[in-house]
C-alpha cells in the first residue's frame, strides 16, 4: 500500500513540479511514509490525497506555464493534420505552416525539458523501441515519397498490390502518421514523467508526422506533368523536416 501511495504521489510530483522540486518532494514523503507502516486508506486519511499533497506545494504559475508547453507542444503535433485535412482553406500557407510547428516544437520541447535537467542525466529504459519505429515510419514516407518522385510505378504496384494503388498508399500513408502522433504524444509525457531523454522520440514523431503530412499533400494535390527539376523544392521540404528532426532528437540524447 505504502509503495502504491509513493507511486501516485511520485507521478503528480513529476507531472507538476519542475524537476529538481518533484524529487526533493519525493524524497521528503519517502520517510514521511517509511514509519511507521500504514495502509494506503490511512495514509490518505494522515496526508491527503496525492494530488492534493502536491497541489499544495505547486506554484500554480509554474504549472500553468507547463501546462501551456503541454499545450503548445500536443498542438504541433495534432494541429498540422487538422490543418491538411482541411487543405482547401489553409493550401497557401500549409508548407511554411508545418516549418513554424517544427521548429517551434523543437525549440520549445528543447527549452522546457533541458530547464529541467538534474545532473548528468541517464539512459532511459524502453526509449530505444519508440525510436527504431519511428525511424521506420520515417524511413517509409521517404521510401514512398521515392517511388513517386521517381515515376517508379511499377515496383510501386507491387508494393501496394491492390487496384487502386494510390488509394493503398493513403490508407498506409494514413496509419503511419497516426502512429508515428500517437508515439509523439507518448514521448511527451514520458518525458515529463521520467527523464528529458523522451523528449527524443516527440521531436523525433514531430518531424515523422509533418513528413508523412507533406507527402499525403503531395499525394491529394500533385500533377506530374511539370517540367525538368519538379521534384527539387519537394525534396529540398522533405530534407529540411528530416534533418532538422534528427538533429532535435540528437540534442535531446545528449
Amino acid at each position: 500500500m505504502k509503495k502504491d501511495y509513493l507511486s501516485q504521489l511520485s507521478r503528480w510530483a513529476r507531472w507538476m513540479l519542475p524537476r529538481q522540486e518533484a524529487e526533493d518532494v519525493i524524497a521528503d514523503y519517502c520517510d514521511i511514509v517509511g514509519v511507521p507502516l500504514r495502509s494506503e486508506d490511512e495514509l490518505i486519511r494522515d496526508l491527503g490525497r496525492p494530488r492534493n499533497v502536491v497541489k499544495a506545494v505547486a506554484q500554480p504559475r509554474q504549472y500553468r506555464a507547463w501546462l501551456f508547453a503541454f499545450g503548445t507542444l500536443a498542438v504541433c503535433v495534432a494541429f498540422p493534420a487538422v490543418m491538411a485535412y482541411k487543405s482547401v482553406y489553409w493550401g497557401p500557407v500549409l508548407n511554411p505552416a508545418y516549418m513554424i510547428f517544427l521548429c517551434i516544437g523543437v525549440g520549445l520541447s528543447l527549452g522546457s525539458f533541458r530547464r529541467d535537467r538534474v545532473g548528468k542525466g541517464t539512459p532511459t529504459r524502453g526509449l530505444l523501441l519508440p525510436l527504431a519505429l519511428l525511424l521506420m515510419g520515417i524511413g517509409g514516407v521517404w521510401f514512398l515519397a521515392g517511388l513517386m518522385l521517381t515515376e517508379s510505378w511499377k515496383l510501386l504496384n507491387v508494393i501496394v498490390p491492390t487496384a487502386d494503388a494510390a488509394q493503398g498508399m493513403h490508407v498506409l500513408l494514413c496509419l503511419g502518421i497516426l502512429a508515428m502522433a500517437l508515439i509523439a504524444l507518448y514521448g511527451l509525457v514520458r518525458a515529463r514523467l521520467e527523464g528529458r531523454r523522451w523528449c527524443a522520440v516527440y521531436i523525433l514523431g514531430l518531424s515523422g508526422v509533418l513528413l508523412g503530412l507533406s507527402f499525403w499533400l503531395f499525394l491529394r494535390s500533385t500533377v506530374l506533368t511539370a517540367g525538368p527539376g519538379w521534384q527539387t523544392p519537394i525534396l529540398l521540404r522533405y530534407a529540411f523536416i528530416t534533418i532538422l528532426g534528427l538533429i532535435g532528437t540528437g540534442a535531446a540524447l545528449c
